[in-house]
């Protein structure tokens, strides 16, 4: 993953996701699940409901959006969980 990220990121540092949007409405995304299970049992969730959340999270950047509270609140919603502002 940091290899890809590197390449395509020009970030020399592993992540958990990458989105790469391709032609119209298609897009690659790719999830390092090892990190991700570490991840998920650092924060105490699920590791399934976690893999969604990242899944949820490439989707919404493939469709355009950065991190910030719109992407928060669309995650939000489509999660279906509340959202509150930090």
């Amino acid at each position: 993953m940091k290899k890809i990220n590197r390449r395509y990121g020009q970030k020399n540092k592993s992540t958990n996701v990458l989105a790469f949007p391709l032609a119209g409405l298609e897009g690659q995304i790719v999830l390092d699940a090892a990190l991700a299970k570490k991840e998920a049992k650092f924060c105490g969730e699920a590791f399934k409901k976690y893999l969604w959340r990242l899944y949820v999270h490439a989707l919404l950047h493939l469709k355009g959006l950065k991190h910030g509270e719109k992407m928060d609140k669309a995650a939000a919603k489509f999660l279906k969980i509340k959202w509150r502002a930090t």
